[in-house]
């Protein structure tokens, strides 16, 4: 950098990096079901394969009345409050909203 006040663009080396980061993700998950794979004589992943294959029908309805649940919740916020607060006039703002109180920040 020839001066402290020179700007120098960046943009590229980040986009890079976040498509080095997705590939990585991407990875990780594939080697992750390969290692369960190869695995099932471990008495501790056989018993968790077994409790996934009991369990999936009631985390996929908890999920479904879940994010009804919180559909409703994101309706009733527009309805109550989207023509008093820009953050929640519509059903996508008021969703982001919720998550963002539910997450805390």
């Amino acid at each position: 950098m020839a001066s402290p006040g020179q700007f120098t663009d960046l943009s590229e080396f980040a986009y890079y990096i976040t498509e080095i980061r997705s590939v990585n993700a991407f990875n990780s998950v594939l080697i992750w079901t390969k290692t369960l794979k190869y695995v099932p004589f471990i008495p501790y992943v056989s018993t968790m394969m077994a409790t996934i294959k009991y369990s999936w029908k009631f985390f996929v309805s908890f999920t479904v009345i879940a994010f009804a649940i919180f559909f409703g919740f994101a309706v009733g916020f527009t309805g109550g409050f989207g023509d008093k607060f820009e953050k929640v006039n519509s059903v996508r703002k008021s969703s982001l909203y919720l998550i963002q109180s539910f997450i805390g920040s």
